[in-house]
């Protein structure tokens, strides 16, 4: 054992003088290429300037290191200014993509403007017919919604280029709101309307609207003796026989034949209370006790009974009251035929 650790003791020693030896020799090795730079660098260079004419030359001596110093710090000049180029020519580029966006929000921006304008028209507009129609409901009118819009603090003396048009926009949306009522009521009224229109003799009683009035309801001479006598319907006439006539509204057929001086004529019984009555047909569709809907045809356009010419004579009556059949027509251009003179009467 102890010739063993002997052995290993000798041979870290030897290690060791052997690691010694060689870092000294590398420490040598630095130290005289130190030297040999530092005379290197301590030597001088001449830069020898000639001019082009009579002038005597000059030089300029310096020490290698200066020399390598000065080319240095050129160097370095020169690779600083080539990095600012490229950074201004970058920045311009950035400054004409901002720019180039700054243009696109702005048109933006102006199209949002035009688009507001004309919104502000229609509201207007809207607000204007909306008055008019709540007022005839009996209803408070747009203008009091100034109030209940907001900004109670008068920001148009704050403000007045922004927040007018915020106020108008916030104005609008308060009308927008507050017409939803008036809307949905007619909308309602509108409803009712189109239920109760077939029950009501609405409508003109010779198909398509044809034909015009040759004689009123009310007190008027009568064709045949001169005297005055109360004319208890309309004549619609065309002008010639064979014309569909229509009901004028839902109903129930109670009479269809031959009345006295109503020629061929159909009488019809409607909801609420009405009647209606058809004269001096040429030809009956229908029978008693039929089931008859708004707009159907009943019969055909004659001149039967006490006529001077071919017509319907037209009456609604109301409980046992004969009422003007004019008064009953939708208002719709179609169903208001022109009044005009004619001998087409009873």
């Amino acid at each position: 054992m102890s010739s063993l650790l002997r052995t290993i003791k000798k041979w870290e020693n030897g290690v060791w003088r052997r690691g010694t030896a060689r870092l000294l020799a590398v420490a040598a090795r630095g130290c005289g290429f130190c030297v040999r730079v530092a005379r290197a660098g301590s030597q001088e260079i001449t830069i020898l300037v000639v001019p082009h004419s009579e002038k005597p030359s000059r030089g300029i001596r310096l020490p290698l290191f200066g020399f390598v110093g000065l080319c240095a710090l050129c160097l370095s000049l020169v690779v600083g200014a080539l990095f600012f180029l490229f950074g201004v020519h970058g920045d311009e580029g950035k400054l004409s993509d901002s720019n180039s966006t700054y243009s696109v929000v702005k048109s933006e921006r102006d199209q949002l403007q035009d688009q507001m304008t004309l919104f502000m028209k229609a509201y207007k507009a809207f607000k204007g017919a909306l008055d008019a129609e709540t007022a005839a409901l009996g209803r408070k009118g747009t203008a009091s919604l100034a109030g209940a819009a907001g900004f109670p603090f008068a920001p148009k003396a704050l403000f007045p280029s922004r927040l007018t048009a915020l106020q108008e926009i916030e104005e609008a949306r308060a009308t927008l709101d507050q017409a939803r009522t008036p809307i949905e009521e007619y909308g309602t009224a509108i409803a009712e309307m189109n239920d109760i229109k077939p029950t009501v003799p609405a409508v003109w009683p010779i198909k398509d609207d044809a034909g015009h009035i040759s004689f009123p309801f009310g007190p008027e001479p009568n064709p045949f003796t001169g005297e005055m006598y109360f004319h208890t319907g309309i004549d619609a006439s065309t002008y010639r026989t064979g014309d569909p006539i229509v009901a004028t509204a839902d109903g129930t057929v109670v009479f269809a034949g031959v009345d006295g001086g109503y020629g061929r004529c159909v009488f019809i019984m409607h909801a609420h209370g009405y009647y209606t009555r058809y004269g001096h047909m040429e030809r009956i569709l229908v029978s008693s006790g039929q089931k008859v809907k708004q707009g159907q045809i009943i019969g055909l356009i004659g001149m039967t009974g006490v006529a001077t010419g071919p017509h319907v004579h037209y009456e609604v009556i109301l409980g046992s009251s004969y009422v003007d059949p004019l008064g009953y027509l939708w208002s719709d251009s179609r169903l208001n035929p022109i009044i005009s003179g004619g001998t087409d009467h009873d």
